[in-house]
């Protein structure tokens, strides 16, 4: 049986993707949840509190070094992302992503994610998907192994600059990405990811958009999400959410797919999740 993403978003986001074709990736410091990007730093710190007891005063000073430039370059780098979930109807994500009403766009996962791509994508980006985990073994596991990479570098002379850390660094971001509070697991999230830089005068340049969310401006740039040989989009579903009014949500929905020349392309489905918009 072939495996399916659902993208969750409100109406105007499904606007925005029917009439670009493509889907908006958010920059990680504006996501909904204030945790995201500090969840995996925390824990690190921490294992590494625990971890020190074992080193010498050097190998403390030397990893807890390398450690910092890895959370300061965290939090300084351009990363954006955009989030699937492998559930269909979930009804804490149709409340949390999509306020008292929305929408889910269906993708088959592997043809997805393989496709997706960038317009004008500079040397400096590279693009990933994952999936998120939120168990917090693997988490500590995940955190205790960079710790222990930063040592045996320091080890053998090679954690005393920037540049020593390459290799360390990319598998810091990759877990930073990965890994979720367990709170979060009923999202059965995947994520689809972009870092680099994005504007580099006179050698490269990925378009950042800006759009106004809860009041506030939020970057983000954009992927297609059509096929490059065929032509057609690829999402093959979309899934009125509860608290609609479900016939006049189809039929809106079946002129805006005829508007766009995609009708036959995707099925319009509904929700069965128990819920109620309140007045």
């Amino acid at each position: 049986m072939t495996e399916r993403i659902f993208h969750y978003t409100t109406a105007s986001g499904l606007l925005g993707i029917l009439d670009s074709k493509e889907i908006w990736m958010t920059d990680i410091r504006y996501l909904n949840d204030t945790t995201e990007f500090t969840y995996f730093s925390d824990l690190t710190r921490n294992r590494f509190l625990e971890l020190k007891k074992t080193m010498t005063s050097d190998e403390q000073v030397a990893v807890g070094s390398a450690l910092n430039q890895c959370y300061e370059l965290l939090e300084r780098t351009n990363i954006y992302l955009a989030s699937f979930s492998e559930e269909e109807d979930s009804l804490p994500q149709w409340r949390g992503y999509c306020g008292s009403r929305g929408y889910n766009i269906g993708f088959n996962k592997d043809v997805f994610l393989e496709t997706l791509k960038f317009p004008n994508t500079g040397d400096g980006e590279e693009t990933f998907y994952l999936k998120v985990s939120y168990d917090v073994g693997a988490a500590n596991s995940d955190a205790e192994r960079i710790i222990n990479s930063c040592l045996a570098a320091f080890k053998v002379g090679q954690l005393n600059d920037l540049d020593s850390l390459r290799l360390i660094i990319p598998d810091f971001y990759k877990s930073a990405l990965t890994h979720k509070h367990k709170a979060f697991k009923e999202e059965k999230e995947w994520r689809f990811v972009s870092i680099g830089e994005y504007y580099v005068p006179g050698i490269r340049s990925t378009p950042i958009f800006f759009r106004e969310s809860g009041g506030t401006l939020t970057p983000f740039i954009k992927a297609s999400i059509t096929n490059s040989e065929t032509g057609l989009t690829m999402a093959n579903s979309i899934s009125i959410g509860p608290g609609h009014n479900i016939e006049l949500q189809k039929s809106a929905l079946t002129n805006l797919l005829k508007k766009h020349g995609i009708d036959t392309e995707i099925e319009i489905k509904e929700s069965g999740a128990p819920f109620r918009h309140s007045h």
